[in-house]
């Protein structure tokens, strides 16, 4: 394409050529395509995920084959609203070969969509002052958030560049592209099914696009154009029904729905909510001193892994040249820049009562999407800083030039840091394929389903990770009761169908307590520093001392902190996780 046809601030100096646009994007998405190629080389077949990430794989599996009606399972007793991810990760995941690969390359092109999608929608709205700013931004954001968050499956980081997508087509829908309705509904849609909170975040933001488009297009004479906006909001509308469908007729099928299920966790909020208060810590503390989209997270609390901005966060001094920005660009009537303010506003807004709207502890790993609010600030901060420079020739390409040589040294950084990336939790992936390689060759040579039971939470996390690599090797592993929905139906044991084996997981103190009650001959996989003899060793060799600690805390001699610091100086079993199997009668 030529140069930018709509007016961009600066004019025919801010004007960007469809070449230019594709080079600028090209080096946004270089740094993901490298963690591409490095996770194929490096990973290749060996990457075996655990729990969710292992439950995120059973679900995209199990599209096209069996029907998948809702998203990930929360540990809240429901699962995330809908499908969504799945669908969007079934199909790299089937041209990889059905490998576990196809989830990272997965999420590396769900978040090179939204970065190339928020370039080109500045570009398009803004000419290459946006485009240079918006490119950079993304760098930098990428760059605290890191190559292995980018490639990363889980549905609370695959969910964070699409928001600021979201925030940018919002912008475009103000500004009157008709395209980015349906666009916007697609993308809405994909952040509520995969992660809840995005229903009281993405939702009001569509809704704001789609009413200034409408305004917009209203306001014209244009009968040809009314009719066209006509036929693409029907046609949003209609595309907004089909893909709520599945959880639509799963909520209607027999039994509580998972939306309701969903509804009445959020009414009753027996978890106790958060306040106002704390929201404007969280939201607002991304523009404190140093902002973590820049510099990086900061180190959560140990016990609860809540963030440290819940209890205090600097003051948001970045917010002065954003205020700043915005009244230069009302003064300069620069009309363009009203979607990106009245997006990032409303965000802003939406993201203080949906964080004091959190029920239970407030896991840091749920709030990155803030660091978009912070990122599309910082664009905005540009855009006020061009227009202020645009009149000069030696000012504009100052800024111009700083934003080419910006790009280029962050595309470079992080280019680097994705040659090196490590696979998601890299050290479960010997834990499980020794644990599998172990069980395949001990399962009996019968037919039927091979039961699988977690004795504990850490059990689960490790026994999905083999339930996913049975499932793999074409063995009809099952469970035999799913009624938190964690594995899928079509995994559910059925009364009276032959079983041919059963498997049963178990960690730590429970794997313990299991070869202590002489379950020893049943153990056909083991991982662990210690072997099971080892194990039982130090666990009799410090027996006495442990009797000794809780007769004096029993006595009085020793309170319970004191006793519980006792306790955990002895020496005790480094970590394991063992297979006990079970033949039927």
């Amino acid at each position: 394409m030529g140069a930018a046809e709509r007016r961009v601030p600066g004019g025919e100096r801010a004007a960007v050529s469809g070449r230019v646009v594709v080079v600028f994007v090209a080096l946004a998405l270089l740094p993901l395509l490298v963690s591409a190629v490095q996770f194929v080389v490096d990973a290749g077949d060996d990457w075996a995920p655990t729990a969710d990430r292992a439950l995120i794989e059973l679900r995209v599996r199990d599209v096209g084959r069996h029907p998948v009606q809702l998203g990930l399972y929360s540990r809240d007793g429901w699962s995330h609203p809908g499908p969504a991810a799945a669908e969007v990760l079934a199909l790299p995941y089937r041209l990889s070969g059905s490998r576990s690969i196809g989830l990272a390359l997965g999420a590396l092109l769900v978040n090179g969509v939204a970065i190339a999608g928020m370039a080109l929608i500045a570009a398009r709205r803004g000419g290459l002052p946006l485009l240079l700013a918006t490119v950079l931004a993304l760098a930098v954001v990428a760059r605290a958030l890191g190559p292995e968050y980018l490639r990363d499956p889980w549905n609370c980081f695959l969910t964070v560049l699409p928001f600021g997508l979201l925030l940018f087509l919002v912008w475009a829908m103000a500004s009157g592209d008709v395209w980015a309705l349906p666009v916007g509904v697609v993308v809405a849609t994909y952040l509520a099914q995969s992660h809840v909170q995005y229903v009281a975040l993405g939702y009001p933001l569509l809704v704001l696009g789609a009413g200034l488009l409408t305004w917009r297009v209203l306001r014209g004479r244009a009968g040809p154009a009314r009719r066209r906006f006509g036929i693409v909001a029907g046609l949003s509308a209609a595309l907004l029904g089909l893909l709520w469908l599945p959880a639509i007729v799963e909520q209607l099928g027999p039994g509580e729905g998972n939306l309701g299920r969903i509804a009445e966790w959020f009414a009753e909020a027996d978890g106790g909510t958060h306040t106002l208060r704390e929201g404007l810590r969280i939201v607002f503390g991304q523009f404190g001193l140093p902002p973590e989209w820049i510099a990086g997270h900061a180190t959560n609390n140990a016990i609860t892994g809540e963030p440290p901005l819940l209890l205090a966060a600097p003051l948001p001094v970045l917010l002065v040249p954003v205020v700043v920005a915005a009244l230069v660009l009302w003064r300069r009537r620069e009309g363009e820049a009203l979607g990106l303010g009245l997006a990032l506003t409303v965000a802003l807004g939406l993201g203080v009562v949906g964080v004091a709207r959190t029920i239970g502890l407030m896991y840091d790993y749920r709030l990155q999407w803030t660091w978009m609010l912070a990122m599309a600030a910082a664009v905005l901060v540009a855009w006020g800083a061009w227009v202020l420079v645009d009149r000069s020739p030696g000012g504009a390409r100052v800024f111009l030039g700083t934003g080419v040589v910006g790009v280029l040294a962050l595309t470079g950084i992080n280019v680097v840091q994705a040659a090196g990336a490590e696979p998601p939790e890299p050290e479960r992936t010997p834990v499980v394929t020794g644990l599998v390689a172990d069980v395949l060759e001990a399962l009996p040579d019968r037919q039927g389903d091979v039961l699988l039971r977690f004795r504990d939470s850490g059990a689960q996390s490790y026994g999905l990770g083999v339930l996913l690599q049975l499932d793999r090797h074409d063995v009809p592993a099952k469970v035999e009761d799913d009624p938190a929905h964690l594995v899928g139906d079509s995994r559910v044991h059925r009364r009276g169908a032959p079983v041919r084996a059963t498997l049963t997981v178990v960690t730590d103190d429970e794997l313990d307590a299991v070869l202590a009650a002489g379950g020893g001959d049943h153990l056909i996989a083991f991982s662990g520093p210690e072997s099971p003899a080892q194990r039982q060793r130090i666990l009799r060799d410090t027996a006495p001392a442990r009797r000794r600690i809780e007769a004096a805390r029993a006595s009085g001699e020793l309170d319970d902190e004191a006793a519980f610091i006792a306790l955990t100086e002895l020496r005790r079993p480094g970590p394991g996780v063992g297979v006990f199997l079970d033949l039927p009668d």
